[in-house]
């Protein structure tokens, strides 16, 4: 209906914002929570929900197919840097 559609664009940006931060409650399972500060947890969720913003930025702008390969990139990017390590100076990396 009309009167739905027009409530759901009313709270889209909330909607939005809150996605994102969903998004980065999910990726805090990436940490190890009991072995830090809990004042350190904004450092932990502010990164993420940008990267989620941006995701969620790019869906709506380029679509589920872009999104999906821009987090592939974010998530490429280190673990490329970790395997070059790895192959180049394992001394380094293992100990």
């Amino acid at each position: 209906s009309w009167r739905g559609r027009r409530l759901v664009r009313r709270a889209y940006p909330l909607l939005f914002h809150m996605t994102a931060l969903a998004f980065a409650a999910v990726h805090l399972f990436n940490f190890r929570l009991n072995a830090m500060a809990l004042v350190l947890l904004p450092l932990l969720v502010l990164p993420q929900w940008v990267t989620g913003l941006v995701l969620g930025w790019m869906r709506v702008r380029r679509g589920l197919g872009a999104a999906i390969a821009l987090h592939a990139i974010f998530n490429g990017g280190p673990l490329l840097l970790i395997g070059l390590l790895l192959w180049g100076a394992p001394k380094l990396v293992v100990g």
